[in-house]
């Protein structure tokens, strides 16, 4: 598909894999229109990237999500893609964290990750059918077909995000053909939630370099860098795949 001249809405897009989309595609002459919770953050991607739109907006509050269409309709005249990038993760051990916590992490998480994806992508996808050419972008991660240990919700949130990009695919191949929807699987990628851990990471602009690119290209599942190979050993040996990453 081509990669210019569209009206963009990118969530968790102020930081990290977000703002490197963001950037990649404010670069290609799209207008750009990031959302995120922290009011700071948009205000730092906005210095840097002018011309850009910001709105605050928490991925779990249903209210937002629809001030965040409405606010992406009246600034841009429209959608024509929509990233779905936003994302949240807690390292939280069963049986020995706190239950509580656990409990307001679950729900923050899964409204984060997968709950406010689903309930956004329902909103928007009116807007994004009324366009000749539209897009759809999920990004889940690789931990979608091999999970950590560390991070058990995160990785089921995406896990279903993968499902239900797919599904999602096969519906809208029906209905609304001018929609293509797409899924980035990224590997570890040098971001805030990944600091500290010690594995291989990517850098977000390279990530976001192979994402602009294979889209270009029309390939709808993309496996940046390190995912690719974890993906050609899980079709070989799911286990050894599983060994590769669980303690991450």
């Amino acid at each position: 598909m081509r990669l210019s001249g569209h009206r963009v809405l990118i969530t968790g897009g102020s930081i990290g894999i977000g703002f490197a989309l963001a950037k990649a595609l404010h670069e290609r002459e799209n207008d750009v229109t990031i959302c995120a919770r922290r009011e700071g953050p948009l205000d730092n991607a906005r210095n840097m990237l002018p011309g850009i739109h910001t709105l605050v907006a928490d991925m779990t509050s249903q209210e937002d999500l629809h001030r965040l269409v409405e606010f992406a309709g009246d600034s841009m005249g429209g959608i024509s893609m929509l990233i779905n990038n936003a994302g949240l993760q807690w390292n939280d051990r069963y049986g020995e964290t706190d239950i509580d916590t656990i409990l307001d992490h679950v729900d923050s998480e899964i409204g984060t990750n997968l709950t406010g994806l689903v309930k956004l992508t329902t909103l928007a996808l009116p807007v994004l059918k009324r366009e000749e050419t539209a897009a759809i972008v999920n990004v889940s991660s690789v931990l979608a077909i091999a999970p950590k240990r560390s991070a058990p919700v995160y990785c089921a949130t995406k896990a279903a995000v993968h499902s239900f990009t797919m599904a999602l695919r096969y519906q809208l191949a029906e209905s609304a053909p001018n929609v293509e929807v797409f899924e980035v699987l990224p590997p570890g990628v040098d971001t805030a939630m990944a600091a500290g851990r010690r594995f291989q990471k990517m850098s977000a602009d390279d990530l976001a370099t192979i994402v602009i690119n294979a889209m270009a290209r029309d390939k709808i599942e993309i496996y940046p860098g390190q995912a690719r190979l974890l993906k050609a050993l899980h079709r070989v040996s799911p286990r050894a795949a599983y060994r590769t990453v669980k303690k991450r």
